[in-house]
């Protein structure tokens, strides 16, 4: 989601915990932040405490050149066909996991690739 909307936000606010390793079932941001183009205005460091396990970073990041907050509706448009294609795929999906009756969550791929156009075959 980050990335479909980059052009449109100019502020960060940032939360980051550092527990000093990788932890498992740890959520992580993949979003990648361009520090060339954020100032930092604020941060703030919380050491760990009978509260909280880790200690944590809070930045608030600012776009040190302001996008403006329009974008073309067309740029989130697809055509007809690849909403098709797309719509088949989940209902693939749904339906192999109900005649799988898997015992486990069950992930859809990120709705966004729906935006993306099909390659040419």
């Amino acid at each position: 989601m980050y990335n479909i909307f980059n052009k449109l936000f100019n502020k960060i606010y940032l939360t980051e915990v550092l527990p000093g390793k990788r932890l498992e079932g740890d959520a992580t941001f993949s979003f990648s932040i361009d520090r060339r183009q954020w100032q930092t205005l604020e941060d703030a460091y919380f050491p760990s405490s009978p509260s909280d396990e880790y200690p944590s970073r809070f930045r608030i990041l600012e776009r040190k050149r302001k996008c403006v907050r329009y974008v073309e509706i067309n740029e989130f448009y697809t055509d007809g066909a690849a909403r098709q294609h797309w719509l088949a795929r989940q209902l693939d999906l749904f339906e192999d996991f109900k005649t799988k009756n898997v015992r486990k969550s069950f992930v859809i791929p990120y709705q966004y690739k729906l935006f993306e156009e099909k390659a040419a075959a």
